[in-house]
């Protein structure tokens, strides 16, 4: 009887263990490169005058950020710290456009490149840095029956960013707003950074 119960006991132990590797083998690589993709740490935040609360509206970040989320944008947070990859940010492209939440995919000094799609005449992909940009769904793609603006940026850029300037994309392609309809931004049109709530 003691023997039933040390088996039974040990059976499910080994059951505990199975499912968590297994967990771990489905899942621990998809934390290791989400926590590699995007920059989600704090630095100085003496440069932070304000924090505004705003709400994701659209649903083109979907995948890194649900629509309707709080999040908290760190104004000002740029005076203080540099931009990086994989920042999630507050910007806009101009005074007539409002603030949008977007990740930058590159900064002044990395090279990127417009790619044609091989299967069709009018889709795109990005690399930066002789890597493709993903999003939620795998490749990003940008779909236009012209020539994409980002492709016009690299041909007058040689493919490399100026020192000032940022690439900023959604996490839903072809996005909205952003680097891959509308181009490079200066990187002082980034307002704040975006904080998950």
């Amino acid at each position: 009887m003691f023997s039933d119960r040390l088996l039974t006991f040990l059976t499910a132990i080994l059951l505990i263990t199975g499912i968590g590797t297994i967990g771990y083998v489905f899942w621990g690589d998809k934390i290791v490169k989400l926590s590699n993709d995007f920059n989600f740490s704090t630095g100085d935040m003496s440069c932070v005058k304000q924090k505004l609360d705003v709400s994701q509206e659209d649903e083109f970040m979907m995948g890194l950020i649900e629509q309707n989320t709080k999040l908290v944008v760190l104004k000002d947070y740029y005076d203080c710290n540099k931009i990086q990859r994989g920042d999630i940010v507050y910007t806009r492209f101009s005074a007539s456009i409002q603030p949008i939440v977007k990740v930058v995919r590159a900064v002044g000094g990395d090279k990127f490149e417009v790619i044609p799609d091989g299967g069709s005449k009018r889709r795109y992909h990005i690399k930066v840095n002789g890597e493709y940009v993903t999003d939620r769904m795998g490749k990003f793609t940008i779909e236009s029956l012209v020539v994409p603006p980002l492709q016009t940026y690299q041909d007058a850029r040689n493919g490399v960013l100026k020192d000032d300037e940022v690439m900023i994309l959604s996490n839903v392609s072809p996005g909205k707003s952003d680097s891959a309809s509308l181009g490079l931004i200066k990187d002082r049109f980034v307002e704040g950074k975006v904080i998950i709530q």
